[in-house]
């Protein structure tokens, strides 16, 4: 796929569910608060699954996320 045909496979989608790797490092989890921002941002339900539990120290990578619960397309 391109960037292009990814982006728009990504807009397209109204209900998104980001996943993580098991035990997550800032970085992991920094790209997958920020991208479900920016979905959310855009009107759509976004949510990030963490596989497993992550430090405290990153809970702040949270703010401005809406913790939203429903079925992933």
């Amino acid at each position: 796929m391109t960037i292009k045909e990814t982006a728009e496979m990504l807009l397209s989608m109204d209900k998104v569910e980001i996943l993580t790797h098991h035990y997550p490092d800032g970085d992991t989890l920094g790209c997958a608060y920020a991208l479900c921002l920016a979905f959310q941002q855009l009107g759509r339900q976004a949510k990030v699954t963490l596989t497993s539990e992550a430090a405290p120290k990153f809970d702040y990578l949270k703010n401005g996320v809406i913790m939203q619960d429903f079925e992933p397309e």
